[in-house]
């Protein structure tokens, strides 16, 4: 990953956690307990994937949520966004947050929280933006899952319910002497 968009994904975190901190502000932290906690886990799961190649940037990421408040000038270079798992953990985080946003459309507080929001936007669209030249399918990804995150959760709900009755299927196709547990 670059800088330019090592600093956008800082700042996209930043966005998230001024979002974390007006719901808090405004004691509706119960409201959308589930889904922060989500954004959090998917967040430091993102960070820990990423702390091995670039520990500024795993920093800069954990900070920025924990809103330490500090510009942090990153000289990343190491995260390599072709790697499926720093890919998919940056898609998933997105996703999240797009989730939280769809809950607050859903309950008509999108307004109460309409700068935060505003602003994250921006800057998952500026990540997108960013990446679409190197990495054009992950930009696309991350472009579908903030617009519709919940059909992007149904589709990886369906692929992961076919991973299992597939694995099913086979653990249940033979047994340790060879025959079927249908033939028994």
């Amino acid at each position: 990953m670059d800088r330019p968009a090592a600093n956008l994904l800082v700042e996209f975190v930043e966005a998230a956690a001024l979002l974390r901190r007006d719901i808090e502000e405004r004691q509706a932290l119960d409201t959308y307990a589930g889904r922060m906690a989500r954004i959090e886990q998917k967040l430091v799961a993102l960070a820990e994937q990423i702390a091995p190649l670039d520990p500024d940037l795993a920093g800069g990421v954990r900070s920025a949520w924990q809103g330490a408040g500090q510009r942090l000038d990153l000289t990343s270079g190491g995260v390599n966004l072709a790697d499926p798992a720093a890919a998919t953990l940056l898609v998933a985080f997105v996703e999240k947050v797009g989730l939280l946003r769809r809950d607050m459309q859903q309950r008509k507080a999108l307004d109460t929280y309409g700068v935060p929001v505003a602003q994250i936007e921006q800057k998952v669209s500026a990540l997108a933006e960013h990446l679409s030249p190197d990495h054009p399918d992950l930009a696309k990804q991350i472009r579908s899952v903030w617009q519709l995150p919940a059909r992007s959760l149904a589709f990886r709900n369906a692929d992961h319910q076919k991973a299992m009755k597939q694995a099913d299927a086979a653990a249940g196709d033979a047994t340790d002497d060879g025959t079927r547990e249908d033939d028994r």
